[in-house]
């Protein structure tokens, strides 16, 4: 009869492999300085309103810091709020979220709002949410 010897192994305790070494949400360390960013906004046509503050092509939470701070020195301002969302190709919830917020500080504020245009993805994006009226974009949704 042969002894069977037993042997044990004990499991070494993994951890788990990090997929992304930053954390997403956060602000780039380079935006923790007190540098101001400074963005570039060039408007070529001219039948545009130089007073409106053009939301461009896209408006997605990457690109909303930008256009807070814009529309929130219209609105400390006084002066009318007029927003250029004509040539809006993308925008997601935050995106919403900002001019939803924004146009609520203005009716609070009684700062006049003013569409100069909005485009049928920014007509479409608010329908969905139920943000149309919110957004004041009725009479525009409806000329679309």
């Amino acid at each position: 009869m042969a002894i069977q010897k037993k042997t044990t192994t004990t499991k070494k305790k993994r951890t788990p492999k990090k997929v992304i070494e930053h954390d997403p949400l956060s602000m780039p360390e380079e935006l923790h300085e007190e540098e101001p960013v400074i963005t570039e906004s060039i408007i070529s046509d001219s039948k545009k309103n130089s007073d409106a503050i053009d939301l461009g092509g896209s408006l997605v939470i990457s690109e909303v810091e930008a256009i807070r701070g814009d529309l929130l020195e219209t609105l400390q301002s006084g002066k009318d709020l007029i927003i250029d969302g004509a040539e809006i190709e993308q925008i997601d919830g935050a995106g919403l979220q900002l001019l939803a917020a924004c146009i609520l500080e203005a009716e609070r504020m009684h700062v006049t709002l003013k569409w100069c245009g909005a485009s049928q993805t920014l007509c479409s994006a608010a329908d969905q949410l139920g943000l149309t009226e919110t957004l004041q974009l009725n009479e525009i949704g409806q000329a679309a």
